[in-house]
């Protein structure tokens, strides 16, 4: 009987032995797989290429390394698999727009608040894509439709009196900057945005 109880106890130290080397084989394989954060949204590709999840992040990691075309064409495959995701459509069109290609950077930010008409976001990059072509009055539209549904994002209001300088409407534009402080005091942007206006009414 000792014997056997010898016996079950170095079993059980066997198998727990086993279990603690192939969770120690599992972590280095993990670590290996996912040396960062782009290795570890290829591997969810691999594991799920079915999903659209794994190519948006994917793109959105790639595209914060400068590589545009490689996450334009990640963004493209998110959609392929969700054609009504407004995120991937808006930051494939912010890409479009970073390299010059403004007509299919404005097809595909139409597109994301076509998908979804609250998506503040989407207003926002429309406006600011408008600006960069020059169009003065569509992008100040887009800005306002932004801050209807966002009205305590201050980049918006400091976007929609940049544009207001432009059209050369600057008691307007005033009144955005001064709008932008009230919403966040401590906003640096905010407060050189004003102060330069305040430098041009001398």
């Amino acid at each position: 009987e000792r014997e056997l109880h010898r016996f079950r106890l170095a079993s059980i130290a066997a198998g727990a032995l086993a279990i603690t080397l192939a969770l120690a084989s599992l972590t280095w394989w993990q670590s290996f797989v996912w040396r960062d954060t782009e290795t570890l949204w290829a591997h969810v590709i691999k594991t799920d290429p079915g999903g659209s999840y794994g190519h948006y992040n994917l793109a959105r990691e790639i595209a914060r390394k400068g590589r545009y075309q490689d996450a334009m064409r990640h963004y493209r495959e998110a959609l392929r698999i969700r054609p009504d995701d407004a995120d991937s459509h808006n930051n494939l069109g912010l890409l479009l727009a970073l390299t010059g290609q403004f007509d299919l950077s404005l097809a595909e930010l139409q597109r994301a608040v076509q998908v979804d008409p609250r998506y503040a976001k989407g207003y926002f990059n429309l406006g600011r894509v408008l600006a960069w072509r020059g169009d003065l009055e569509g992008a100040t539209e887009n800005f306002r439709k932004a801050l209807h549904l966002k009205s305590d994002q201050v980049e918006i209001y400091l976007a929609l009196g940049a544009v207001l300088i432009r059209q050369g409407r600057l008691t307007e534009a005033g009144e955005r900057f001064k709008e932008a402080i009230r919403v966040k005091p401590d906003s640096a942007d905010a407060h050189t945005a004003l102060a330069r206006w305040l430098a041009g009414q001398n």
